[in-house]
């Protein structure tokens, strides 16, 4: 992650995706793919999937369990269910979603639409991020890897 994950300007623009029944974004300038998990042959499982490696787009990734992390339900693999893949720090990880809800480009015109708010706090959150009537969690992924690689 381009340690941009306190400062909004930064970024291009966010994919926002589902977690439960909460919103959270990444900024898109991390991810290099997003996947549906019923075009891989395996029968992909929560079980399977979650603290494992998969390759995707010829690149081994770590997939990390956001919904634990976030003490959230997991739901079943669905067909609006994607799998985000970013390159953090050298490192390819990946976490299931529940859904991809938009992709939204940060323009200069829209800056002012969107209000970021620093958590300070938060062990795995660095913010969230005001749009409108919506409100996106942003996860710090520097930390979730950091964290990640600690115990593997």
């Amino acid at each position: 992650m381009s340690d941009s994950c306190a400062n909004l300007d930064l970024f291009s623009g966010l994919v926002v995706y589902y977690l439960d029944d909460k919103l959270f974004c990444v900024n898109i300038d991390d991810v290099f793919a997003i996947v549906n998990p019923a075009d891989y042959p395996k029968n992909f499982s929560h079980f399977y999937l979650i603290n494992s490696n998969v390759e995707i787009e010829n690149v081994a990734i770590s997939v990390i369990d956001l919904y634990s992390l976030f003490k959230l339900k997991r739901h079943k693999i669905t067909s609006t269910s994607r799998i985000i893949s970013l390159e953090i720090e050298e490192h390819a990880i990946g976490f299931l979603v529940d859904k991809v809800e938009e992709v939204i480009t940060l323009n200069p015109g829209m800056r002012n639409d969107f209000k970021f708010i620093e958590y300070k706090n938060e062990k795995f959150l660095a913010g969230k991020v005001k749009y409108h009537d919506a409100v996106f969690y942003l996860p710090n992924f520097k930390k979730i890897v950091n964290e990640s690689i600690d115990h593997y």
